[in-house]
């Protein structure tokens, strides 16, 4: 599975992965302020948008179906601050972020780290189909580290998003 290193896309049948993760130029050549690397994972469930939801806010579950775990989240309302607990390269580790959008039965969006430096935008928009409910996941890096921090996670990361989404599929569909 490759993806290409600027602009990529998987497709495995069953979901869709985007990477859009375009490195600045080094020697000043790149003079346009866009620093983001975007991961973007797609995949339709047969289930509505309501029952995706409800999983999304069992942050109890997420375990069950996600590399990502939150640590005693508490209420899910914009503004609230919460840890994460997650892994690269099989090393454990927790941040910290703040709840950006929480509309229900159609986005969960949540932001970390330290504004210019690194700041992580990581979310679920909800978009009903006529199949059920299409999962939109992306995670977004950007400011000055962006870069280092794609390189540091490598290709590896890319099919992980399309993998929670398949996980939740799979979860969701068996009920």
């Amino acid at each position: 599975m490759h993806v290409h290193p600027n602009r990529g896309s998987l497709d495995s049948g069953v979901g869709r992965l985007a990477v859009d993760s375009r490195l600045p130029e080094v020697g000043g050549r790149d003079t346009s302020p866009d620093m983001a690397h975007t991961y973007t994972a797609t995949t339709e469930l047969s289930v509505s948008p309501a029952v995706v939801w409800k999983a999304l806010i069992d942050t109890d579950s997420w375990g069950d179906w996600s590399s990502f775990v939150p640590v005693k989240p508490g209420a899910l309302e914009p503004g609230q601050s919460f840890s994460m607990a997650f892994s690269i390269h099989g090393r454990s580790m927790v941040g910290k972020a703040k709840l950006l959008r929480v509309q229900p039965e159609r986005e969960l969006t949540w932001r970390g780290g330290v504004p210019g430096l690194l700041q992580v935008t990581h979310g679920f928009v909800l978009e009903a189909v006529p199949s059920g409910c299409r999962l939109v996941h992306t995670e977004s890096f950007e400011g000055l580290l962006s870069g280092l921090v794609i390189w540091y996670v490598g290709e590896q990361q890319a099919p992980k998003y399309e993998q929670v989404n398949l996980a939740l599929k799979a979860q969701l569909e068996a009920r």
